[in-house]
């Protein structure tokens, strides 16, 4: 079973999010949603022993964690070679966090949308990108909203 994990503050957003992936046809069994960076490398390395994560959104700002999200993905590249899909996901459309997403090596930078049906279209997209065709080049879904 492919684990597919969020780690973001907002506990309705990673119910959107559970529901956006469904939608696409991703399957959510394996899902698993963290409040806080702590749980979320507990939880990582546990489960990488059994075959680990398969995919991993991480939202920028995880408030009342010790690391945000490009922390929490730096220290992942660090541990991992190359796997899994790891997607930022932030409602920030600045250039220079697009960016810092990009150089920390990050598969892709997913802008959090407040329409569910355009949020819903993004993961449609990723999914046809990283999941169907295992693209292997930085993508950017919400481009158009980047300043």
């Amino acid at each position: 079973m492919q684990v597919v994990s969020v780690t973001d503050d907002e506990a309705t957003f990673i119910l959107r999010l559970k529901l956006c992936l469904t939608k696409a046809g991703i399957p959510v069994s394996g899902f698993k949603g963290f409040s806080d960076s702590d749980s979320f490398i507990e939880a990582f390395m546990a489960d990488k022993a059994s075959g680990g994560h398969g995919i991993i959104f991480l939202d920028i700002n995880i408030k009342g964690s010790k690391l945000d999200g490009f922390g929490i993905l730096q220290e992942l590249r660090q541990k991992l070679n190359g796997t899994p899909i790891i997607a930022i996901i932030s409602t920030s459309s600045r250039k220079e966090e697009v960016e810092r997403a990009r150089s920390l090596r990050a598969d892709c930078y997913i802008v959090k949308s407040g329409s569910l049906p355009l949020f819903s279209q993004r993961m449609i997209d990723f999914k046809a990108d990283f999941v169907d065709q295992r693209i292997k080049e930085f993508k950017v879904y919400g481009a158009e909203e980047v300043s």
